[in-house]
């Protein structure tokens, strides 16, 4: 299965620019269009991440692993633990 930008954006929680600039070097991922276009305007790609991918950058990224299916990304602490730094004195 492969994901657009918008679907990665709105799962991670961040803005769709900084998905491309994530995923625009990496292998793997698919490119349509051209990079440049000879009329001197913006040129329009479509950016499509398979999801072997998305699970690599993901785990690299935040060092945990990927669970879940369709782009679900979740973390593996406990809802509601304490952080441990958070109990400091003042």
């Amino acid at each position: 299965m492969h994901y657009s930008v918008q679907q990665v954006a709105e799962e991670w929680g961040v803005d769709a620019e900084t998905v491309r600039r994530t995923f625009i070097d990496e292998d793997g991922v698919l490119i349509l269009g051209d990079q440049e276009r000879r009329d001197g305007k913006r040129a329009y790609l479509t950016i499509r991440i398979p999801e072997s991918v998305l699970k690599r950058v993901y785990s690299e990224k935040t060092k945990r692993k990927f669970h879940g299916t369709r782009a679900r990304l979740t973390r593996n602490s406990a809802a509601g633990k304490k952080d441990q730094h958070s109990d400091k004195t003042a």
